[in-house]
């Protein structure tokens, strides 16, 4: 993993933070704009001005934070497959890509972003979400990862310690314990709305991550790469596309290179001839 974080082209890295950063906002303003049925997985009727969960509110809480917080600190880089237990072609398989790049690499990319002083190995975190799946797997627990989204998300919102996710795991296991199920009630009147805001400033904050593409060509890769999967493609055939698409630049500018020097001198043997014989 570690191999695989230092060879991983940059371009290829931002662009899970722009895909999944806009994901995240598109997912946000339907939340803002429509009523979800989370069972069905659907929007449904367009929200109501008015009300608990109205637009009122949520663009109240946008107005918010847009005020209060701006738009973020800055920070800069100097069988059959039904017979296949688990799901294993059609859920594991295809979730290997984007596990490996949005839960390791590009968790550690933004890291160095957001923390130029503290150094995030790659394979320290790899061995961090095996060791969490494969503990929490006997105990029923769903897959988890670590998520440069959740990372974005809790700095945009202040965290800047260790200590924000301590601080959060023990108010989880509080309610849960207090509460039990009887919390499920409370987070179904949670207002969808200020949700909705929410996930779009965390989204926003992931998607910036890749405006460090100063070249042409790194914002081509990247752009592509989102353009692909954004359209419902797979992230692993958006990785292909975006390592497939940054070899030929680099090749193509390798020919260039190597062949431009042949050519300016036959450029300039070209322009000594036509001086020459137009000397008297």
């Amino acid at each position: 993993m570690s191999t695989l974080y230092r060879l991983l082209p940059l371009p290829v890295v931002r662009w899970i933070q722009l895909s999944q950063g806009l994901s995240f906002a598109f997912s946000a303003i339907k939340y803002i704009r429509y009523n979800q049925d989370f069972v069905a997985s659907k929007a449904t009727a367009p929200r109501a001005w008015l009300g608990l969960d109205g637009l009122v509110v949520a663009l109240s809480s946008l107005l918010f934070l847009v005020i209060f917080t701006g738009s973020g600190d800055h920070y800069d880089r100097n069988e059959s497959d039904d017979d296949q237990p688990l799901g294993f072609l059609k859920g594991a398989v295809p979730q290997i890509p984007l596990s490996v790049l949005n839960s390791v690499i590009a968790v550690c990319k933004l890291s160095g972003d957001l923390f130029p002083d503290r150094e995030l190995s790659a394979a320290k975190v790899s061995v961090s979400v095996g060791v969490m799946n494969l503990v929490g797997c006997w105990f029923g627990a769903m897959p988890v990862c670590h998520g440069a989204g959740g990372l974005a998300g809790q700095y945009r919102f202040g965290a800047r310690s260790g200590w924000s996710v301590v601080y959060l795991g023990i108010g989880k296991l509080v309610i849960g314990l207090v509460f039990g199920n009887s919390f499920v009630r409370i987070l179904n009147q949670f207002p969808i709305g200020i949700l909705g805001v929410l996930l779009l400033f965390a989204g926003i904050e992931l998607a910036m991550a890749s405006r460090d593409m100063n070249s042409k060509e790194e914002s081509f890769v990247m752009l592509v790469c989102a353009a692909v999967s954004l359209t419902g493609s797979s992230a692993a055939l958006g990785f292909v596309c975006g390592i497939l698409l940054f070899l030929l630049l680099k090749l193509r500018k390798m020919e260039y290179s190597g062949s431009a020097p042949g050519f300016s001198k036959f450029k300039f043997e070209s322009t000594v001839d036509a001086e020459t014989s137009s000397i008297p």
